[in-house]
């Protein structure tokens, strides 16, 4: 089976999309995670495509953290985010990303731990 095949069978919700819409995002995925596409790194990348389609598609965005807000006369200031926040706020935006975050985050520590 096909990434594209596997992604529409994992999540129904992407059964209508064409197959070259998801192929734009099955092509770009190793530049975010660096795994073969086979086994327990399957369900990795299911959600990184899926989380990549959906963010595309204007399906979610990211909003910046405010830190203060005024009423009258309008003002807003956001705080600035750290790489580690901006990592988890583009990937938390959808269910899918931060099921990609939590495989790979749980991963890295299981290995350091048995390494």
């Amino acid at each position: 089976m096909s990434l594209a095949s596997d992604l529409k069978q994992r999540y129904p919700e992407f059964s209508t999309w064409d197959n070259a819409t998801i192929n734009a995002q099955v092509s770009v995925w190793p530049c975010y995670f660096g795994g073969q596409y086979s086994d327990c790194n399957r369900e990795i990348i299911l959600n990184l495509v899926a989380h990549l389609l959906t963010v595309d598609s204007g399906g979610a965005a990211a909003m910046p953290t405010a830190t203060s807000r005024t009423v009258g006369s309008v003002s807003e200031s956001y705080a600035q985010q750290s790489d580690s926040t901006n990592l988890a706020a583009f990937f938390g935006a959808t269910k899918y990303g931060q099921r990609y975050l939590f495989l790979t985050q749980t991963r890295a520590a299981g290995r350091a731990f048995f390494v």
